[in-house]
């Protein structure tokens, strides 16, 4: 079956990545956005978004000290926004939730069945927003890791740790302790790919399924740059266990994908790329 695709927040990071994959793959993909760049089509208002088949939202603001600094003015136009796309004619609509609607108090990887917490206006804007998109059959919620690659946001941990190198004395992180899961954007990108030409619907968690500390994916950076005699320091530590990883085995059981790019794999091309750029 053949698909056209409408992708919103095409000039952000997942969302700019997925409309090239479908463009290379041969499937009809409009891209939109609402900055202006070159790429996709700019719109005043998501409302102007054009007919497809299938529409992937990628376009809320994923920084969440952001969206929570702006409360209920912020969580109401992700979800009015939400609504609307909504009404409109599509067959099937894809939305990028996040894993952080689980929290960070489980030891365990947590399964698409596990119960949510809505611990601020960031993770109750998203929970929302789902429970939006699943009343109408065969659309589908995709949780998201902590996703990386080349053109990520300044704003994360990897970003934060790979800025300090090289470099001389502590490597400095917020806190080294909690564990995440993170997925090369690659890997995420293919996944959305078969979501998009499959029929699965409902929840789907999208990650690597594997959970490494911040501290660990410093030394990490650090052991690939020749620096690994630095220490990592914790400047704001939380004292407290965090953990939140995904159990993907639903998704690779769905969608007949498996992520394939270990984290150590993962930080070495985004530091040889980084190299060969300067």
């Amino acid at each position: 079956m053949k698909h056209s695709v409408v992708v919103t927040g095409a000039s952000g990071f997942v969302g700019g990545a997925l409309a090239r994959a479908l463009r290379s793959a041969g499937i009809a993909v409009v891209p939109v956005a609402r900055s202006p760049g070159a790429g996709w089509r700019q719109l005043a208002d998501y409302r102007e978004a054009p007919p497809a088949d299938v529409l992937v939202h990628l376009a809320e603001d994923n920084n969440r000290g952001r969206v929570n600094a702006g409360g209920a003015a912020a969580s109401g136009a992700a979800i009015r926004t939400m609504e609307q796309l909504l009404a409109k004619p599509y067959r099937r609509v894809i939305y990028a939730s996040s894993a952080v609607l689980y929290g960070d108090e489980e030891s365990q990887p947590r399964g698409r069945g596990d119960a949510v917490q809505l611990a601020d206006t960031y993770a109750t804007t998203k929970w929302e927003c789902e429970r939006r998109v699943l009343q109408a059959k065969g659309n589908l919620v995709v949780r998201l890791a902590n996703i990386y690659g080349p053109a990520m946001s300044a704003n994360n941990v990897i970003s934060t740790i790979l800025g300090q190198i090289p470099g001389k004395g502590p490597l400095c992180v917020w806190d080294a302790g909690p564990v995440r899961d993170f997925l090369w954007i690659d890997d995420a990108v293919t996944a959305l790919c078969a979501a998009i030409t499959s029929e699965v619907d409902g929840v789907l968690n999208l990650g690597s399924g594997v959970g490494h500390s911040i501290g660990e994916v410093a030394r990490i950076a650090l052991a690939i740059s020749g620096e690994a005699d630095r220490p990592v320091q914790s400047t704001q530590p939380a004292g407290r266990s965090s953990r939140l990883v995904l159990d993907i085995q639903e998704t690779t059981r769905a969608l007949g994908w498996r992520p394939t790019t270990h984290l150590k794999t993962g930080v070495e091309r985004l530091m040889n790329g980084r190299l060969s750029s300067e």
